[in-house]
């Protein structure tokens, strides 16, 4: 007897910190029959909505005053219901009721609860309120979308007087090329070249700010059809430069299509950039299957790059060699790096200067399409 009484006591115990904990949680949890009769409700839930227990236990969960906020609402959950006494674990955002008809957000669960034969005896539902994410979110797509809107109107209005300076120098040179000495030929190629390359630093820093996860779709993309794509776009500079470009296979990828063709396109350029005077350029492209992710390189037998700056040419607008030598905006690198950070990966570089170089970045198999 004394053995029984022992053990009445431990369960009585565990009991009572059970209901201590299911009550004082911040979370909202209860308890639902399989088909969807709500057996108990913790505090936090029940004080949420200004409610007494009596007001919701033993009635249908879709009835109950938090989910009165719409037909729709009702409905989305007695249908997730259905699936969590299926087995299910269903998850989703949605909006409740609280006291006095005020709505907040909240990331809502259902868990089903199975016995020793496999079947499903009770559902629990759990809610966490999310309203300050969500108010986050929504400021932050609000700032993107002003940005996006503000490089537009920028871009449109930088570089429509570098049009006029164009024009109106390549005109001036047509109507007094009879008249006009090498130096004033000279000033003009300066003052259009500049207008040239600082529309294509607008362009560039455009293609920069605008390559985020807003408006993106990741899709499920054949690697090898694309960089076709690539070299077909890059094929006047590849038979000007009499570059070879060897592929090896390629897998399918899960990414955002029109970024993956800028990260390949701006890393052969580079190495097509980049390369020997002396030597036809080689770039060599392949992957790698490395667990979780993909390991693509792209390899060249250009100048490389000495092992100081193998971190900073990831850097906007940094530059190792003059204008003079090689053209270019330094942005380039550091949109490949932005590239390959949305897609979960990472980007570096093996080289040494005169060995050419080797990049490689990652991209994770299982992104969310």
């Amino acid at each position: 007897m004394t053995d029984i009484k022992n053990y009445q006591n431990q369960v009585e115990e565990i009991a009572r910190k059970f209901k201590g904990i299911f009550h004082s949680t911040f979370q909202f949890i209860g308890f639902l029959t399989p088909d969807g009769t709500l057996t108990e409700a913790n505090d936090s839930a029940i004080q949420f909505a200004g409610l007494q227990p009596a007001d919701v236990i033993g009635k249908k969960f879709w009835d109950c005053h938090w989910w009165r906020i719409s037909e729709q609402t009702r409905a989305e959950l007695k249908a997730n219901i259905e699936r969590a006494a299926k087995g299910e674990f269903v998850q989703y955002e949605v909006e409740i009721l609280g006291a006095n008809n005020t709505t907040t957000t909240i990331l809502f669960n259902l868990k089903p609860l199975f016995n020793e034969r496999n079947e499903v005896y009770s559902i629990i539902p759990e809610g966490r309120l999310i309203q300050e994410i969500v108010d986050t979110r929504k400021e932050l797509i609000s700032k993107n979308n002003e940005l996006s809107r503000f490089t537009t109107i920028v871009s449109h209005d930088l570089k429509e007087p570098l049009r006029m300076v164009s024009q109106f120098m390549n005109k001036l040179e047509q109507k007094y090329a009879g008249s006009l000495d090498d130096k004033a030929r000279q000033y003009i190629f300066y003052a259009v070249d500049g207008a040239r390359r600082m529309s294509k630093l607008i362009d560039e820093l455009l293609n920069y700010s605008r390559i985020s996860e807003k408006d993106k779709t990741f899709e499920r993309i054949n690697s090898l059809n694309l960089l076709d794509d690539v070299k077909q776009s890059l094929k006047q500079i590849i038979l000007e430069k009499n570059v070879l470009v060897e592929i090896s296979e390629l897998p399918e990828i899960i990414a955002i299509k029109t970024a993956i063709r800028i990260l390949f396109t701006n890393l052969i350029t580079n190495s097509i950039k980049y390369s020997k005077s002396d030597i036809a350029p080689i770039i060599k492209i392949a992957c790698i299957d490395d667990i979780n992710y993909w390991q693509f390189s792209v390899s060249d037998n250009g100048i490389g790059i000495n092992k100081e700056h193998h971190e900073m040419i990831f850097q906007l607008f940094s530059r190792l060699h003059s204008r003079v030598e090689y053209e270019g905006t330094g942005i380039g690198l550091a949109t490949c790096k932005k590239i390959v950070e949305l897609h979960h990966g990472k980007i570096w570089v093996d080289s040494e200067l005169d060995k050419g170089s080797t990049f490689f970045f990652t991209i994770k198999k299982n992104i969310d399409a």
